[in-house]
């Protein structure tokens, strides 16, 4: 061997064993424990809220009839669902 290649064994054999003998780190603390606070779920009456307010439908149909006449009866309550053809009030023809 020559001398640069035995140099360089030796230097790497150096480097490598001078990581063998040093001590560790200290390992961490494990966390202590924190007391905790536990309740028991009960239920409870919910209040009651009253709002003042108008309602407003997001569609709105006007009625119209074909013939002339006095409303008789009307079939269905604001607020009923209907469906198309459906007879929604009579008339008295005049």
């Amino acid at each position: 061997m020559t001398a640069l290649g035995l140099s360089l064994l030796s230097a790497l054999a150096l480097t490598s064993l001078s990581g063998c003998g040093q001590p560790t780190a200290p390992a961490a603390a494990a966390p202590t424990a924190r007391p905790v606070l536990v309740a028991q779920a009960e239920p409870l009456p919910l209040g009651r809220l009253d709002f003042v307010g108008e309602v407003r439908a997001l569609q709105r149909a006007e009625l119209t009839f074909s013939v002339p006449g006095v409303v008789r009866e009307v079939l269905v309550e604001p607020g009923d669902r209907v469906r198309a053809g459906q007879v929604l009030a009579r008339l008295d023809p005049l």
